[in-house]
């Protein structure tokens, strides 16, 4: 069987994954071949904001924000002192030359300094109706080399494909139940039910 990347996909967590990790996580994933597969689970809100990863990372220097309040997410169960970025497209000078678009208008940046620079305005100003939306994820999903394959075969994910819409404009709270609903058909159903029908 010829192996079929799925980077720049989105993974959702079948109702019967009890990982308490993944329970209905929506996991975009950066980067998948033949060696293993990275991710990040997109729909876990820890609560905080960046300002204290932002002094954390950045060995005591107190960096003033000046973007407001940027939303921290838990990224997976991996080096959870790791911090990465999405976002939906920063200037040049904001950006390290690693940054990856997984998708139309979503941006992954995996160098904390650039992203730095600019939660604590020393990037230029953008005009009011174009100033990105950042998220700052800790930790990361992984898997060895054929491990998540397996995880597929097993039925314990499915696969859509990611869009910036659904990660940046909708509630984390919501994210699976909407992923599920584009999906469609059958999932659909178990989003809308919460329940998933034995399929005889």
């Amino acid at each position: 069987m010829s192996f079929e990347p799925l980077t720049g996909k989105l993974l959702l967590a079948d109702l019967d994954l009890h990982d308490p990790h993944f329970l209905k996580s929506v996991v975009l994933l950066v980067e998948h071949n033949t060696e293993g597969a990275f991710g990040l689970v997109v729909n876990r809100a820890l609560g905080l904001t960046a300002e204290q990863i932002v002094h954390e990372q950045s060995q005591g220097v107190r960096f003033p924000l000046r973007r407001g309040k940027i939303s921290l997410y838990g990224g997976g169960p991996v080096e959870n002192q790791a911090v990465f970025t999405l976002h939906t497209g920063l200037e040049p000078g904001s950006c390290s030359p690693a940054v990856r678009e997984l998708a139309p208008g979503l941006f992954f940046e995996p160098s904390f300094p650039a992203v730095r620079d600019y939660v604590s305005g020393v990037s230029p100003e953008y005009p009011p109706d174009d100033v990105p939306t950042v998220r700052l994820y800790l930790g990361y999903a992984g898997w060895a080399g054929g491990q998540l394959e397996a995880e597929m075969s097993e039925g314990a994910w499915q696969v859509l494909q990611a869009e910036a819409s659904l990660i940046f404009q909708t509630p984390p709270t919501e994210m699976w139940q909407r992923a599920m609903e584009l999906k469609g058909g059958f999932w659909g159903i178990v989003a809308q039910t919460g329940f998933k029908p034995s399929l005889n």
